[in-house]
Protein backbone atom coordinates (compact mmCIF):
# COMPACT_ATOMS: atom_id res chain seq x y z
CA UNK A 1 0.00 0.00 0.00
CA UNK A 2 2.86 2.36 0.82
CA UNK A 3 4.41 1.78 -2.61
CA UNK A 4 1.10 2.50 -4.35
CA UNK A 5 0.63 5.73 -2.41
CA UNK A 6 4.21 6.71 -3.24
CA UNK A 7 3.59 6.10 -6.95
CA UNK A 8 0.30 8.06 -6.84
CA UNK A 9 1.96 10.98 -5.06
CA UNK A 10 4.87 11.05 -7.52
CA UNK A 11 2.48 11.02 -10.48
CA UNK A 12 0.32 13.71 -8.89
CA UNK A 13 3.30 15.98 -8.34
CA UNK A 14 4.58 15.42 -11.88
CA UNK A 15 1.23 16.11 -13.53
CA UNK A 16 0.41 19.10 -11.36
CA UNK A 17 3.85 20.74 -11.35
CA UNK A 18 3.29 23.20 -14.21
CA UNK A 19 -0.26 24.22 -13.22
CA UNK A 20 0.82 24.53 -9.58
CA UNK A 21 3.70 26.83 -10.54
CA UNK A 22 1.27 29.00 -12.49
CA UNK A 23 -1.33 29.14 -9.73
CA UNK A 24 1.35 29.90 -7.16
CA UNK A 25 2.41 32.90 -9.24
CA UNK A 26 -1.23 34.01 -9.34
CA UNK A 27 -1.48 33.46 -5.59
CA UNK A 28 1.64 35.53 -4.90
CA UNK A 29 0.26 38.27 -7.12
CA UNK A 30 -3.01 38.10 -5.18
CA UNK A 31 -1.19 38.37 -1.87
CA UNK A 32 0.62 41.45 -3.13
CA UNK A 33 -2.76 42.85 -4.16
CA UNK A 34 -4.19 42.42 -0.67
CA UNK A 35 -6.10 39.15 -1.10
CA UNK A 36 -6.47 36.83 1.89
CA UNK A 37 -3.67 34.40 2.68
CA UNK A 38 -5.97 31.40 3.03
CA UNK A 39 -7.73 31.95 -0.29
CA UNK A 40 -4.40 32.43 -2.05
CA UNK A 41 -2.96 29.29 -0.45
CA UNK A 42 -6.03 27.41 -1.68
CA UNK A 43 -5.47 28.78 -5.18
CA UNK A 44 -1.82 27.75 -5.04
CA UNK A 45 -2.48 24.09 -4.18
CA UNK A 46 -5.66 23.65 -6.21
CA UNK A 47 -3.96 21.85 -9.15
CA UNK A 48 -2.53 19.25 -6.76
CA UNK A 49 -5.94 18.68 -5.21
CA UNK A 50 -7.57 18.33 -8.62
CA UNK A 51 -4.92 15.92 -9.91
CA UNK A 52 -5.03 13.42 -7.02
CA UNK A 53 -8.41 11.86 -7.93
CA UNK A 54 -7.40 11.30 -11.56
CA UNK A 55 -4.13 9.62 -10.61
CA UNK A 56 -5.78 7.57 -7.87
CA UNK A 57 -8.58 6.36 -10.17
CA UNK A 58 -6.06 5.46 -12.87
CA UNK A 59 -3.80 3.61 -10.44
CA UNK A 60 -6.56 1.69 -8.67
CA UNK A 61 -8.96 1.15 -11.55
CA UNK A 62 -6.51 0.34 -14.30
CA UNK A 63 -3.00 0.12 -12.84
CA UNK A 64 -3.63 -2.62 -10.27
CA UNK A 65 -5.64 -4.85 -12.64
CA UNK A 66 -2.94 -4.32 -15.26
CA UNK A 67 -0.31 -5.36 -12.73
CA UNK A 68 -2.19 -8.60 -12.08
CA UNK A 69 -2.46 -9.28 -15.81
CA UNK A 70 1.19 -8.50 -16.53
CA UNK A 71 2.32 -10.62 -13.60
CA UNK A 72 0.11 -13.54 -14.63
CA UNK A 73 1.39 -13.44 -18.21
CA UNK A 74 5.02 -12.86 -17.19
CA UNK A 75 5.23 -9.58 -19.12
CA UNK A 76 6.10 -7.11 -16.38
CA UNK A 77 8.51 -4.64 -17.95
CA UNK A 78 9.19 -0.97 -17.42
CA UNK A 79 8.07 -0.27 -20.98
CA UNK A 80 4.76 -2.07 -20.51
CA UNK A 81 4.00 -0.09 -17.36
CA UNK A 82 5.12 3.31 -18.63
CA UNK A 83 3.36 3.04 -21.99
CA UNK A 84 0.15 1.89 -20.29
CA UNK A 85 0.45 4.71 -17.73
CA UNK A 86 0.96 7.29 -20.47
CA UNK A 87 -2.03 6.02 -22.47
CA UNK A 88 -4.29 5.92 -19.41
CA UNK A 89 -3.01 9.35 -18.36
CA UNK A 90 -3.89 10.74 -21.78
CA UNK A 91 -7.34 9.15 -21.98
CA UNK A 92 -8.63 9.62 -18.42
CA UNK A 93 -8.97 13.43 -18.54
CA UNK A 94 -10.83 13.12 -21.86
CA UNK A 95 -13.64 11.32 -20.06
CA UNK A 96 -14.46 14.43 -18.04
CA UNK A 97 -15.47 17.58 -19.93
CA UNK A 98 -14.48 20.89 -18.40
CA UNK A 99 -16.90 22.36 -15.90
CA UNK A 100 -17.96 25.29 -18.09
CA UNK A 101 -18.43 23.52 -21.44
CA UNK A 102 -18.90 20.17 -23.09
CA UNK A 103 -15.45 20.36 -24.67
CA UNK A 104 -12.76 18.09 -23.33
CA UNK A 105 -9.72 19.63 -21.70
CA UNK A 106 -6.81 18.66 -23.97
CA UNK A 107 -4.06 20.20 -21.81
CA UNK A 108 -5.16 17.87 -19.03
CA UNK A 109 -4.54 14.93 -21.31
CA UNK A 110 -1.00 16.03 -22.05
CA UNK A 111 -0.32 16.56 -18.37
CA UNK A 112 -1.92 13.15 -17.84
CA UNK A 113 0.71 11.55 -20.06
CA UNK A 114 3.39 12.87 -17.72
CA UNK A 115 1.45 11.96 -14.61
CA UNK A 116 0.56 8.46 -15.78
CA UNK A 117 4.04 7.59 -16.98
CA UNK A 118 5.67 8.83 -13.75
CA UNK A 119 3.14 6.92 -11.63
CA UNK A 120 3.75 3.77 -13.68
CA UNK A 121 7.53 4.15 -13.54
CA UNK A 122 7.56 4.53 -9.76
CA UNK A 123 5.22 1.53 -9.46
CA UNK A 124 7.52 -0.46 -11.77
CA UNK A 125 10.52 0.37 -9.57
CA UNK A 126 8.65 -1.05 -6.60
CA UNK A 127 7.55 -4.13 -8.55
CA UNK A 128 11.02 -4.83 -9.95
CA UNK A 129 12.77 -4.95 -6.58
CA UNK A 130 13.85 -8.43 -5.56
CA UNK A 131 11.22 -10.04 -3.37
CA UNK A 132 12.48 -11.41 -0.08
CA UNK A 133 10.89 -14.45 1.42
CA UNK A 134 10.31 -13.19 4.93
CA UNK A 135 8.63 -16.37 6.16
CA UNK A 136 11.74 -18.48 6.16
CA UNK A 137 14.98 -17.25 7.71
CA UNK A 138 18.15 -17.43 5.63
CA UNK A 139 19.81 -20.82 5.76
CA UNK A 140 23.43 -21.49 6.63
CA UNK A 141 24.18 -22.31 2.99
CA UNK A 142 22.90 -18.86 2.02
CA UNK A 143 25.37 -17.24 4.42
CA UNK A 144 28.29 -19.29 3.07
CA UNK A 145 27.59 -18.48 -0.58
Amino acid sequence: MKALLHAVWAGTCAGAAIPTALTFMLALNGLAGGQGVLSMLWLGILPLLLTVPFVLVGALGIGLPLTALLQKTGRETRTAYVVAGAVVGFLLPLLFPSANSTDVWWPGSFLGILSGSVTANVWWKHRSRPKLNRRSPPSISDAQA
